[in-house]
């Protein structure tokens, strides 16, 4: 990866996300804050430090967050919907993704339609000629 200096992020005005998305990414740090004490953690924004499958990087227009634990994830998903912005949670297996719907799903107080929603939310990309397509899980957070 670059640093932000390495990829011409030079002074305090060219390094910035949208300022929309910074609005919803605000609100949804404090809904995240009532069950993970530190909220949303951002691992990549802009400008960003690595390749990405979404040009949206190099625009400012989504960032990615830390993983949670499991039975976060729907919850994750949930405080991003009702701030403005879309939480796809990235893996690289269907064994992955079927073990987050799991722990999601059975915690109590998820709702009734949680399997049936969240599986679209959850993104599986697999190893693709031999190279990873992602480091490691974590969330990918898009304005709507």
């Amino acid at each position: 990866g670059k640093t932000a200096s390495q990829n011409g992020c030079k002074g305090s005005g060219l390094c910035q996300i949208d300022r929309n998305l910074n609005s919803k990414l605000v609100s949804f740090h404090d809904k995240v804050k009532k069950y993970i004490s530190a909220g949303i953690y951002v691992t990549e924004a802009y400008p960003p430090t690595r390749e990405h499958q979404n040009d949206c990087h190099w625009a400012g227009l989504c960032v990615d967050i830390r993983k949670v634990s499991d039975n976060q994830v729907h919850s994750v998903i949930s405080d991003a919907q009702s701030s403005g912005l879309k939480a796809v949670f990235e893996v690289e297996t269907e064994a992955r993704k079927n073990a987050i719907i799991t722990a999601s799903c059975t915690r109590v107080g998820a709702p009734s339609n949680c399997r049936s929603n969240l599986g679209e939310f959850i993104a599986v990309l697999p190893p693709k000629d031999g190279k990873r397509q992602i480091n490691e899980e974590h969330f990918s957070i898009y304005n709507q």
